[in-house]
């Protein structure tokens, strides 16, 4: 996750969190997620495989392009 991999969400018929609901296809995460450092989903090398989910929203908040900071380099 977050340099093959990024993660989406997609809501039509309702979401838990009432943000992503009928919104079409969003980056994964909401503006309250601390995007480094979740420890399940964080955008960083230490989280365990299938995690580091919030890597799609720090890349859409810096206008789709990958910022200096990001944990991961290609």
């Amino acid at each position: 996750m977050g340099q093959t991999v990024f993660v989406f969400s997609f809501h039509p018929q309702r979401s838990t969190d009432g943000l992503h609901y009928k919104k079409g296809i969003e980056p994964y995460g909401t503006s309250s997620s601390d995007l480094y450092n979740d420890s399940l989903y964080g955008c960083n090398a230490k989280i365990p495989p299938g995690g580091a989910a919030l890597c799609t929203q720090i890349i859409a908040r810096n206008g789709w392009k990958i910022p200096d900071n990001y944990p991961f380099r290609f």
